[in-house]
């Protein structure tokens, strides 16, 4: 059982080994004629942030009630037909009699609550790259010289 998996072991002990010594002697490479620049460069990132804001909720209730509606009775049997009574009564009528209506409303309030939103933000953030670029052409503003193709002992970090 060891045997099997010390060829393994060796295996990554050698990889952990590498990386260790490329990580002490990390330098830039680029051929003559070019240099590595680290630039600041600034990009706008959008993202969704939570927001509370007031807003109004209708409600609606319906609420019912009673009203009172008087008729009369033509005494002639003829229903449907305008009785005709004036400021002194009917002659031709019986009643008046009250009949009650059943009325039914719809009352809409208006109640103030918050609720949460999801709103895009657009933010400016510093992103650092890395560019080869000829060692004729100008450095970018707020570029460092990571590594010079000329002169690969005058690198600044």
């Amino acid at each position: 059982m060891r045997n099997r998996f010390f060829p393994l072991f060796l295996l990554a002990a050698g990889v952990l080994t590498f990386s260790q010594a490329a990580a002490q002697n990390h330098k830039h490479w680029c051929e003559p004629g070019y240099k590595i620049v680290e630039c600041t460069e600034y990009k706008e990132v959008i993202r969704d942030v939570c927001k509370v804001v007031s807003d109004v909720k209708k409600v609606s209730k319906w609420v019912y009630s009673c009203k009172d509606d008087p008729f009369c009775i033509h005494t002639s049997g003829k229903s449907g037909l305008p009785c005709g009574c004036g400021k002194d009564g009917c002659p031709g009528c019986k009643g008046p009699y009250d009949r009650i209506q059943l009325v039914k409303k719809e009352i809409v309030t208006e109640i103030p609550i918050t609720k949460c939103i999801v709103e895009k933000v657009v933010e400016v953030t510093p992103v650092k790259t890395c560019k080869k670029i000829r060692c004729t052409d100008p450095c970018p503003p707020n570029a460092v010289v990571l590594f010079d193709g000329d002169h690969p002992n005058a690198s600044k970090k």
